[in-house]
Formats: structure tokens, sequence, C-alpha cells
């Protein structure tokens, strides 16, 4: 298995993880928010995943429109001509109306002028689209962007080029004087009879922008992230979590068939989704066994590292953080087991992240009870197999879960 096979599983396992397959019944689209914003620390990062999703594979469409067809659809872009009628007393300014001025002055009132003035009206309803669409995807890239989401190179490079474009043809051409309207059926119809390119694309990316970003539904909305479902999350967050997800299939696989004294069997919750639950996930059995796997938690007491640092340096607040921490329960006793998870070719590095699994195996010691007490797991290979003897073991992601590891974390369940 090559070390970049990683993407791949986690790409076919992420969305269906957040959405229809991750339980017997669809979670509900905040329920995925909710689960996304708590793995990150971004508020608002399922609408980041869905506005990748969207733009992503459509980025030579994207380029397109942004910096060929809206241009020329904006430096000739179609009108009406408004005739504004204007009334005046004992003088008048502009274009007169004869035939009102005349019927005014018939009437008996010989100081009343009406003048007409004819003015350029961009507000077609095919024009109120395309403003909507523009200023839509000009939002969508900006927030991309602050969010660190484009990368300098590949689509993220072309979609932060588009951004500037769509920015100086909304400013600078008469796209500006085209007034804001909510998009209806009527607009639509007029995009979809208009002569020029740039109506047409606009259209299309009105409907694909509807389906990506404001459908409810749970199923389209997981189809619609399986396409481009994980570019809005760090490289090294896409391995943690297909370190997360990769364990949590191990010790279901195994849990699945264990039966307590009464024949009871674990039932496996994905419980981030909850508002008031920190774990992951958590397999629980009806005589009291559970098996909690936390995820980027200070879960665990501190310990002399932190205990001490906080004392001699002055109220020092940091915490040791294990990437992973599972917590196993059964019949009063409560054991740990960290994770450090490292996404790197180096082995300098790698070393560096072993040495920080020994500092966990120290720093929580009285809560790892079992075997193994820590785990490095890297994306490159490592050239030892795991022995039982040793308290901190690594694991590559070409053989990420060992048997023996599973076997150790669930010791007695």
């Amino acid at each position: 298995m090559s070390n970049g096979s990683w993407e791949t599983f986690v790409r076919a396992h992420f969305p269906g993880y957040l959405l229809p397959s991750s339980r017997l019944e669809a979670i509900t689209v905040e329920e995925a928010a909710r689960f996304l914003s708590r793995i990150t620390g971004r508020s608002h990062e399922l609408a980041l995943l869905r506005a990748a999703s969207t733009l992503a594979p459509r980025i030579a469409e994207l380029r397109t429109f942004a910096m060929q067809l809206l241009p020329d659809l904006a430096r000739n872009l179609p009108s009406r001509t408004d005739v504004t009628a204007r009334d005046w007393r004992g003088g008048f300014r502009g274009r007169l109306d004869v035939r009102r001025t005349s019927y005014r002055q018939a009437s008996g009132d010989r100081s009343h002028y009406v003048t007409q003035a004819r003015d350029p009206s961009f507000a077609l309803p095919e024009n109120i689209l395309v403003r909507a669409v523009a200023e839509r995807l000009l939002r969508l890239l900006i927030d991309l962007r602050k969010a660190e989401v484009l990368a300098q190179h590949g689509w993220g490079a072309d979609a932060q080029g588009a951004e500037g474009e769509l920015r100086r043809v909304l400013m600078t051409t008469a796209l500006r004087e085209v007034p804001p309207e909510p998009i209806a059926p009527h607009h639509e119809l007029s995009a979809q009879g208009a002569v020029h390119r740039g109506y047409g694309a606009a259209l299309a990316w009105h409907k694909a922008l509807r389906q990506g970003l404001d459908a409810t539904d749970a199923n389209a909305v997981a189809a619609m992230l399986a396409e481009g479902a994980l570019t809005p999350i760090e490289q090294h967050t896409r391995f943690e979590v297909a370190v997360v997800i990769r364990l949590l299939q191990a010790l279901w696989n195994k849990l699945e068939v264990a039966q307590g004294a009464k024949g009871e069997r674990f039932e496996f919750h994905r419980s981030l989704v909850h508002a008031k639950r920190d774990e992951v996930a958590s397999f629980e059995r009806g005589d009291g066994a559970r098996v909690q796997v936390y995820y980027n938690q200070c879960h665990l007491d501190p310990g002399p590292r932190d205990t001490g640092a906080k004392h001699y340096m002055g109220g020092h607040a940091g915490r040791l953080r294990p990437d992973i921490t599972v917590v196993v329960e059964k019949g009063g006793q409560r054991r740990a087991a960290v994770i450090e998870i490292k996404l790197t070719e180096d082995s300098r590095y790698i070393l560096q992240g072993f040495h920080e699994a020994i500092v966990y195996r120290w720093e929580y010691t009285r809560h790892l009870r079992g075997w193994p007490k820590a785990i490095l797991v890297t994306s490159a290979d490592v050239a030892g197999a795991v022995r039982l003897g040793d308290d901190v073991v690594a694991v590559g992601w070409s053989k990420w879960v060992p048997e023996a590891v599973v076997e150790g974390l669930l010791e007695g369940v």
C-alpha cells in the first residue's frame, strides 16, 4: 500500500462518516456542521467544505466565466431606456414633453410644464442574475482565501485569479449599476433566452451554487461532498482523520462480535455530532463496558510536565494534547492509551514524533495501565514491527491498525 493511499481512503470514507451512512438514520446537516467545526476548530467549516466541493471540480468553468465571459459581457452590457416625466412650474430644464405640457396648460394652468428624461437602465432580469452570481462567487472565494483554503498552486491559484477579476468587473463596469434583487424564476428564464454566452454560464453557476450550497437534504449534501469533500481541511488534519476512521473501523470489527455475560452486544455511536458529547465515537454495551475515542483533546488529567510548567513558569496554561485518546471502561476500572500522528516522510520528524509519544507515556502514566500505552502513527513506513514488550510503539499507515494493537487496546473487554 503506497503512502499516498490514505488520501484515497479518507475521501472514500469521510463524507459517508458525516452524513447518511454514518448511522441507521441520516444525521442532519446541522450535526455534520457541528462535527466539522469541532474537529477543525472553525465554526463555518461545513460551509467552507461545501464551497470548495462546489468550486474545485469546476475550476476551469470558473476561470472561463470570471476572466473571459463576464468581462466581455460587462463591456457591452445590454440596457433599456427608461423615460421619466417631471413636472415644473414657472419654467423648466431639459427636454419639454410638448403633448403633456399642452394638455396641462389647456386645462388652465399656464405655468405648468412637463419634461422627459431618457435614462439607460441595466435592470434587465438577466443582468440581475449575472450580478447576483458574480457577487456570490466573489464572496465564496474571499471566504476560502481568508480561511487559508486556497493554496498558491493548483486550483487554489486559479481561484485567486478569478477572485481579482470578479472584483474588478463588479466595481468598475456597468454591472455596478445593476440593482440587486432576490433571484426568481423569471430571472432564470430571461438568462436562458439571452444571446450572450455569459448569461448561459451565469445561469449554470446559479444552479450549481444552489445545489452545492443551499440544499438541505442530507443525501444531496453527501453526494456533493463526495466529489470534492476534503479540500478545506489541511493535509495533516486529513491524515489525522484517516487514522481516526481506520482505528474506529478496527475497534468496531473486534467489538461487534464481543458479548457480555448476558449476551449483550456493543453499540457504535458516532458521538461528536451530539452537542453534549466530546468523544468522536463511543462503543457501549449494556453491562457498562465502554470504549471511547477522543480526537485532539486534553481529556486526561494533567501530569508532571503540565502541572510543573504551570507552577514554575508563572501560570503557564499550555497542555500536552494527544491527537487521539482511547479510554476503556469495564467493571469500574478505567484505562487509556494515547496516539501521536505525524504526516511526514522525514525520518527526523518521525523520530521527533516517537519522542513525543514517549513524553505522553510518562505524562499520563497513571492513566495508561494497559498495552500499548502510547502509539506513534506516521504516513511513512516504519522499519520495525510492533513489539509486545514496548510501552511505546510506532506504526506506518500501510500497516495501521495492527491486530496486536487492537487486541491490546481492548484486552479484557
